[in-house]
């Protein structure tokens, strides 16, 4: 009996864990100290729906500063970021004539991250002037 009960109890957890999803949705807040203007490209980074234990990556978010001077750009959180398991990478900085374009890749990964309902996470973008 304990030979057939085992099994089943085995396949049924690997079942249940198998179906967990976690979603991740965060918000792009754009804080701007004057006269610097950011523009970009969307407004949320979307994930969409991953199973618990896998990755999801997210590329081509692009920022755009128009302003005169040296500029830079630096982000916040809401949350820890280790503590969420996202990894924010500046993948390109140019200079153009429209100003310094960033480009940015977020990679999740749900199995480092220790909070599994990210609803309300948000990232904040500040540019200013190097001083």
């Amino acid at each position: 009996m304990k030979k057939i009960i085992l099994p089943f109890i085995i396949f049924l957890t690997i079942t249940i864990y198998s179906s967990e999803r976690a979603s991740f949705r965060a918000t792009a807040v754009y804080e701007v100290k004057s006269p610097i203007t950011i523009i970009s490209n969307r407004s949320d980074i979307n994930f969409g729906i991953l199973l618990d234990g896998q990755k999801g990556i997210v590329s081509g978010h692009t920022l755009t500063l128009e302003g005169t001077g040296d500029m830079n750009l630096k982000y916040t959180l809401n949350v820890s970021q280790s503590d969420i398991g996202l990894e924010i990478v500046e993948k390109n900085k140019t200079t153009k004539s429209e100003g310094i374009v960033y480009e940015y890749e977020y990679t999740w990964d749900t199995q480092k991250s220790k909070i599994k309902n990210l609803k309300g996470t948000v990232i904040t973008f500040t540019a200013s002037y190097t001083e």
